[in-house]
């Protein structure tokens, strides 16, 4: 269906009446322990590596049921390369980039770190799969 809007509000307005309403938001419990096992594990190796790293942990803004791992470095070395790869293999993505003020930003995404909570845990409510 595509449909023409004369103003901005008339956009925001079919927006928000036709956007998905939002649902509460509760631990994967598995996928959560795989996540704050890595976690902890990148802890250790950032702390080893950069003792003043500034590390954030927080939940998504675009997808609230991803864990982004944040940490800002003067630098990166890694000396365990197997158990850093472990520490990451639960990971959906990351990425090392240069900051200002030489400075070094090591980005990780957990996806799955919380789901919806039940009666809403149908990502597809209505859909009925063929057989």
């Amino acid at each position: 269906m595509s449909k023409e809007f004369k103003t901005i509000d008339e956009l925001m307005g079919f927006y928000e009446k036709n956007m998905p309403k939002n649902v509460v938001l509760v631990k994967n419990r598995e996928r959560y322990a795989e996540i704050l096992k890595s976690i902890e594990a990148l802890n250790f190796f950032i702390k080893s590596i950069s003792p003043d790293a500034v590390v954030e942990i927080t939940m998504g803004d675009i997808d609230p049921s991803a864990i982004y791992y944040n940490a800002t470095v003067d630098e990166i070395i890694i000396y365990k390369v197997k158990e850093f790869c472990e520490a990451i293999s639960t990971a959906s993505n990351f990425e090392i980039y240069p900051k200002s003020k030489s400075k070094i930003q090591l980005s990780i995404l957990f996806d799955g770190g919380y789901e919806a909570a039940p009666p809403h845990n149908d990502p597809f409510p209505g859909y009925k799969k063929s057989k």
